[in-house]
């Protein structure tokens, strides 16, 4: 069963593109759309004549709720996250000069991590941290038993490999 477009989808198709990112951009939240076109209504300085006269032939005298769109306002962020962690960035630091927290930095470079921007790191649990070897760093052979450091933990480390 096919979903039904959210209220983005139909506003583009119907006024364009640039249209509705205006209105994303300047006027998130309930959007009043008056019966018939007027001069100089706000709406229609905001996104041309055209797609406020096209806007009002659907939506006259109704209400459309246009969203914030947080998620791409935080993928707007991406590149430059990334290029800061390529940079040896620390999350303390990057979140310091964007008004971040550390976590909300995580976050986004694990979101730029699912799109490609930086390689994948390793996930680090408390349970495996003893045996966790960086990929940079490893000189294991692929298969061989990973040797836990001595932290008096040699019991977990077989128990990562073997099952056991």
């Amino acid at each position: 069963m096919r979903e039904a477009n959210g209220v983005l989808e139909d506003v583009c198709a119907e006024i364009g593109f640039t249209a509705t990112m205006r209105l994303v951009a300047l006027h998130p939240g309930d959007l009043y759309i008056p019966d018939k076109v007027m001069d100089g209504h706000p709406i229609g300085l905001m996104i041309g004549d055209r797609a406020f006269s096209r806007l009002v032939d659907c939506w006259g005298g109704g209400k459309l709720t246009i969203p914030q769109l947080a998620e791409f306002d935080n993928l707007r962020l991406l590149p430059g996250l990334a290029r800061r962690v390529s940079n040896g960035d620390s999350a303390k630091e990057i979140a310091r000069t964007l008004g971040f927290t550390e976590q909300h930095v995580r976050r986004l470079r694990a979101d730029a991590e699912s799109v490609g921007l930086l390689p994948v790191t390793p996930k680090r649990h408390t349970s495996d941290v003893d045996a966790y070897i960086p990929p940079s760093t490893s000189s294991a052979t692929p298969g061989a038993p990973i040797e836990a450091h001595d932290t008096g933990n040699a019991h977990r480390a077989g128990s990562l490999v073997t099952g056991g």
